[in-house]
């Protein structure tokens, strides 16, 4: 298994090693050298060949293919340098012709995914300019099927995307009406592709993908559930 962290960095994780079983697993931080000042920004099953987008939270990512992120070593694979101030913020499959881009101003931006370059390791180039603002998320998909998200309780899905096409570098436009805001984006991606860690999914799976969050900390004693004996009242 890859995981992902803001630090740019990919960590192999043995499969055979990991915990079985009940209970509350494992601390990943006692698996591979990850520091308390960075978080997990993703964790799936490696599948050799497989393509990645990866990008930080100043807007800059690039194409990586799996391979090139298997670390060897209990430090990782440095493969997206990160700027001063800035974090790894995304890491999803790249499977589709088009790539989409939002930030935390909730302007969205297309382009062709053929704008990116693959990398094994860099800054890469700029997705999406800011101005007080990040990046929140990012997706690669076939833009004939049209860009799906939450939306309350249902799934909404978006053909008419012109008026959000460009190109790479640009800000981008207002995301549609009735797009997600004011919570942290989460990306679609396929089964048994990437799996964000992030705790609020807003963009919906397709017909060929699913979306799921995977919590990588460690449940305290305190928020386990108490069940307390009932007691019996006294026989007259």
């Amino acid at each position: 298994m890859l995981l992902f962290a803001t630090n740019g960095r990919f960590y192999t994780l043995a499969a055979d090693r990991l915990p079985g079983g009940r209970g509350f697993g494992e601390p990943v931080r006692l698996m591979v050298d990850l520091g308390n000042d960075h978080e997990p920004v993703a964790l799936f099953v490696h599948r050799p060949g497989r393509l990645l987008l990866v990008a930080a939270s100043d807007g800059r990512g690039f194409f990586v293919s799996e391979d090139d992120a298997v670390a060897q070593t209990r430090t990782g694979r440095q493969v997206l340098n990160v700027a001063q101030g800035a974090e790894a913020a995304v890491c999803v499959e790249a499977a589709g012709d088009t790539v989409a881009v939002v930030g935390s101003n909730r302007r969205l931006l297309l382009f062709p995914a053929a704008e990116v370059p693959t990398m094994a390791r860099g800054r890469g180039v700029i997705l999406q300019r800011f101005r007080d603002a990040a990046l929140s998320d990012a997706q690669v998909f076939d833009g004939a099927e049209g860009l799906r998200w939450r939306s309350g309780a249902g799934v909404r899905t978006e053909t008419a995307l012109d008026q959000w096409r460009g190109k790479r570098g640009q800000a981008g436009r207002a995301a549609p009406r009735g797009f997600p805001g004011r919570q942290p984006l989460s990306l679609t991606v396929r089964k048994q592709a990437v799996v964000p860690t992030c705790q609020n999914a807003a963009l919906a799976p397709t017909r060929k993908t699913s979306a799921c969050a995977l919590p990588m900390v460690r449940k305290s004693a305190a928020a386990r559930p108490t069940h307390n004996a009932t007691s019996k009242s006294p026989r007259p």
